[in-house]
């Protein structure tokens, strides 16, 4: 039960289970959940104010695939509207690593997902302001231009790349402490021994286990006889 209820509700599925100290497993069941008029009236025992309604809509979702021992990470999010969380300025959109593709809406709920975001109806949404132009204010202070946060400078950079077509992601500089930063030079990839030693790791790991739950069995057995 909850006492009061939160302009943002993010809720944890569980995806992990403990059936031993050496045996886990990780749960892949479909859980079906609303993408939007989440109605939390009814687990609401505190605080209650007509004015702020108890109805969510969903605008993020974490996915997990993968195992106990690897896995990777997506995301689905959108960008609500200010005026109605019901509705998307942005439409759906699948965050996988570096890539950015646009989704239907029913692509959302899937038997992957592992954490879910929603925004109470009406509730007010706090955007981060935009960046000064080009001209400089005599006017503004250095301290003005200090406090500009570095969440307006790459929503500035997302708005000129929304402009200038997905041809020009990756060809964009950046926003740094001290202005427009070119985009760094690539360098040439290189051999990724993160993974090798991952999976080395993760062998060792698996003929570990392998080990106790065949021969662990016997030891008791035994001790017991």
């Amino acid at each position: 039960m909850l006492w009061r209820l939160p302009n943002v509700l993010i809720i944890q599925l569980k995806r992990f289970s403990f059936r031993s100290f050496i045996w886990r497993d990780k749960i892949n069941d479909m859980v079906e959940f609303p993408l939007r008029n989440l109605d939390l009236s009814k687990f609401c025992i505190g605080q209650k104010d007509d004015r702020q309604l108890p109805t969510y809509d969903l605008y993020a979702v974490i996915n997990h695939y993968g195992g106990m021992i690897g896995g990777h990470y997506t995301a689905y999010a959108r960008l609500p509207s200010d005026k109605s969380s019901q509705r998307s300025d942005v439409g759906w959109r699948l965050f996988d690593d570096s890539t950015v593709t646009t989704v239907d809406e029913s692509q959302v709920v899937t038997r992957y997902a592992y954490v879910l975001f929603y925004r109470r109806r009406n509730s007010p949404v706090e955007r981060p302001p935009r960046a000064p132009s080009a001209d400089h204010h005599p006017d503004l202070g250095p301290a003005t231009e200090a406090a500009t946060s570095q969440a307006s400078r790459i929503w500035q950079e997302l708005e000129a790349e929304e402009e200038l077509g997905p041809e020009a992601s990756g060809r964009l500089g950046h926003w740094g402490p001290r202005g427009w930063a070119a985009p760094p030079r690539r360098a040439p990839d290189a051999p990724d021994e993160g993974c090798l030693r991952y999976f080395v790791l993760g062998t060792m790991a698996a003929l570990v286990a392998l080990v106790l739950n065949v021969f662990y069995p016997l030891v008791s057995q035994s001790r017991w006889r």
